[in-house]
């Protein structure tokens, strides 16, 4: 069978489906998963819609840590993000199901109000660094073993375990060298800052955030979430370019930022760039040079 008749046949399996009609088509934009809207008795209301995320098993940990990821959140009454509202598997796939919403990207005006919630949410804190359980960030596991010391935490669970993957990866010499040395005067990056755990998205670039035209809201998605430094989510906001500046002006109103925090953000993005060349390989390279140039 094919999705759209797998999904079909889960759904009815899981629901109170009796007598219901489940319309399914495929969405577009993801590259891990696939994904699919599905409406029901050709309700044209996306209130009345489900979101299906779609992956054989050997994918199952990546989607159940989204399933548990959203759950908690949703428990945290993080409202910025989709509910989950299943997860179950078959012989061959899992099925992550949530609410659908009908996304639109920001504007200034969304991302003013993108700025604000996030900064709320960062004003939530724990005792410790690091989230209940490990998670994924893409298809790199994401280790949170709970820790007081946020530079401990970062070294052993963020730079030491990717830059092992791209060491096994081809990684060039010279950039190991430079990436040791960083790890080696991580405190000297801290001078005067002490990071609160504050809670994070984890994953928050511009193709994980959108705007719902029928709820007037930002929706943030596919999170990676723990309890870290809140400069790790505003630094990923310029990886792949940046947010509109609306939304820097309108966290900074609520939440400022360390007057030093540019001095870290190149160590944050360069977490990131060694899962993207761990996951898509040597092009790159250039990205982590980059960013150890700024270091």
């Amino acid at each position: 069978m094919d999705d759209q008749a797998l999904i079909q046949v889960m759904l009815e399996a899981h629901t109170n489906a009796s007598g219901l009609n489940f319309d399914i088509n495929t969405c577009h934009g993801g590259d891990t998963h696939r994904s699919y809207r599905v409406a029901i008795n050709g309700s044209a209301d996306e209130h009345d819609c489900l979101f299906v995320k779609v992956n054989d098993l050997a994918k199952v940990n990546v989607l159940n840590s989204e399933f548990e990821s959203l759950q908690r959140l949703n428990n945290m009454q993080m409202s910025a993000y989709p509910k989950a509202l299943m997860f179950k598997t078959d012989q061959h796939n899992c099925y992550l199901v949530m609410t659908y919403h009908d996304l639109v990207p920001l504007n200034e005006n969304s991302s003013a109000q993108l700025g604000e919630n996030l900064a709320e949410q960062h004003l939530q804190t724990a005792e410790k660094f690091g989230w209940e359980s490990d998670n994924y960030i893409g298809l790199s596991l994401q280790t949170n073993t709970k820790n007081k010391s946020w530079l401990d935490f970062y070294h052993q669970q963020r730079l030491a375990p990717q830059l092992m993957l791209a060491i096994n990866n081809g990684l060039d010499s010279d950039l190991i060298n430079q990436i040791q040395n960083v790890q080696e005067s991580l405190e000297s990056y801290f001078e005067g800052y002490e990071p609160v755990p504050s809670l994070l998205h984890g994953d928050l670039w511009s193709g994980n955030v959108s705007f719902e035209r029928s709820l007037s809201k930002p929706i943030l998605y596919d999170p990676a979430p723990y309890y870290g430094d809140r400069e790790a989510d505003i630094a990923m906001t310029r990886l792949f370019g940046s947010f509109p500046q609306s939304f820097y002006q309108a966290y900074q109103a609520v939440y400022p930022l360390h007057i030093d925090y540019e001095k870290r953000k190149p160590l944050y993005n360069l977490y990131h760039a060694l899962n993207h060349f761990n996951l898509f390989g040597s092009g790159y390279s250039k990205m982590i040079s980059s960013f150890l140039d700024e270091l």
